[in-house]
Formats: structure tokens, sequence, C-alpha cells
């Protein structure tokens, strides 16, 4: 048992009971598989939600409807509430680390559909949603969030044909996660892109201060995606929730993404963004 103080600000006590490796069997909880299925090249779905900014679409999981929220951070199985779990008629088991997963369960969204994913039973979900779709989606297609036109666009990868009049910016795969690079002067934060939070920008306060925010700064200004400025952004600092050390300094909202024409091509490695035309509606 020791103290550990290494994080300034917040320590925590340690109990170090065995070191070793799970005894039980861990089933491959991979996210897809590269088996997609395109009746379409485009598979457009409409965006659902008591709110414009939040970015959730009708699906169908295991042959149920579903209102999936479309969210980054949900970067293993699909994430679905326990009493939408139930209607699903899959066999839940639970993996050594607690979770109770399902496999084998399809996947629909519009004309793009996957024949056998992940389910894992959850409450991180968020409000007004049934379950939270990320990596599957995020490593299987291109998807472009469409705020004009009220709808999310998925692409198939390999007939995609890059636009013109957007920036391209290098975006990471982080664990099937999409991460964005994001610069102000000779620093850069690795944020997730397309968490579903209310906040455009949320980091670790240690890593707001490595960019130069001051503790009480509500907005984030200077910063670049690559070659493209992008406008003042709304932030909230978390305390815990990120880790620096690893290269995680926070999350960029799909709310903020909705400010753009804006396209996560993780499969290419690549993000584009069409630069604003006007106001931010709905005040994003």
């Amino acid at each position: 048992r020791w103290r550990d103080a290494s994080r300034r600000g917040a320590p925590v006590r340690v109990e170090h009971r065995r070191t070793g490796l799970p005894t039980g069997i861990l089933p491959d909880a991979a996210a897809g598989g590269w088996s997609a299925v395109w009746r379409q090249p485009i598979a457009e779905a409409p965006l659902v939600g008591p709110r414009p900014e939040e970015v959730a679409v009708r699906a169908t999981v295991a042959g149920q409807a579903l209102v999936l929220a479309i969210d980054a951070s949900a970067d293993g199985p699909i994430r679905i509430r326990p009493a939408a779990a139930a209607r699903l008629g899959l066999t839940f088991s639970e993996d050594v680390f607690g979770r109770r997963l399902a496999r084998g369960a399809s996947l629909a969204i519009a004309e793009w559909s996957e024949p056998s994913v992940f389910v894992e039973i959850s409450d991180d979900v968020p409000p007004g949603a049934e379950g939270a779709l990320g990596a599957a989606l995020f490593r299987e297609t291109t998807v472009e969030y469409d705020a004009a036109g009220r709808r999310l666009r998925l692409l198939d990868p390999a007939r995609w044909v890059r636009p013109e009049g957007y920036f391209r910016s290098v975006i990471d795969d982080d664990g099937d996660r999409p991460v964005a690079i994001l610069s102000k002067g000779r620093e850069a934060l690795r944020v997730l892109a397309g968490a579903s939070a209310a906040t455009a920008l949320t980091l670790a306060p240690e890593s707001a201060l490595r960019v130069g925010l001051a503790p009480g700064a509500r907005t984030a200004e200077g910063f670049r995606w690559g070659p493209a400025p992008l406008p003042p952004i709304d932030l909230d600092r978390k305390e815990g929730l990120f880790d620096p050390s690893r290269g995680d300094d926070g999350r960029l909202s799909a709310r903020f993404l909705l400010r753009f024409q804006a396209i996560i091509d993780m499969p290419h490695r690549w993000a584009y963004l069409k630069p604003e035309t006007g106001a931010p509606a709905n005040g994003l």
C-alpha cells in the first residue's frame, strides 16, 4: 500500500494486491472486421433528437429498431442500455473485465450494414439515445456530418473521392478512436474527435495550461487543426477524465463538428473541414 502523489492536486491511495494476467477467457471484442455491406456507395441517415446539436440516428441492431448516438468515445462494442438490450434476443455473458457482451449481432444504418458486431450492455450512453456507436462505424466507413441537411452520411471508403474546397488534416487512429491533433503555436493537443458532449472542447487542466489557456478561460482561441484555423470555441476542463501522459488530452465534440461540413475518414487517416460560411447556428 502506498500514496501516489504524481498527479499534482489529486493524490490517490493505492493497494496493490496481485500482478498477473486474467485467468478467464477474453473474447475478441473487435469493433468490426471489414465485412461491411454497401447497397449504395453513400448511406444517408437523418439526425434525430430533441436538440439540433445532437448526433443520433435510427438504426437496427439484431433486427430491432434503436436510436443510436454517434459517439467516438464508444471505442469498442456497441453500447446498449439494459432495457433496449432485453429486446434484442441476444445471449450476453460476462468477460474477465466484468463487461456483459454478446457477439454476432447485425447492425444496419440506411443502406450500410455490418453482419456481425459485438454488443455491450451499458448505461454509458448519451441522454435521449438507446445506445452509442463509435468504433464499429469509424473504422469501417467515412463519416460526413451534414448540419445543413440534418443528416449523417456514411461513405464507402473504397469508392469515395476526396472532395474539393475542404481543408485536409491528419487524424490519428487511437484504439479505433478518431483523434484530432490541434496545434497552438509550438504546442499540440491530441483530442478525441466526435465525442458526445455539450461543450465543444473539454481538456485535462494540465493540457489546457500547456497550451497557454488561463485557468478561468471559458473560450479557446488561436487553434489550428492541421491547416484549418479554428474559430473560438467553448471550453471546459475535467480533472481525472483524461491521461495527458499517454497522449490523451481531451475531446472535441460532435456538436462542434456540426459547425462544419466535416468528414472523418479514419480508414485513410484524414479529416476534412469546410470553412464556415456564416454564423454558427444555435450558438454552436
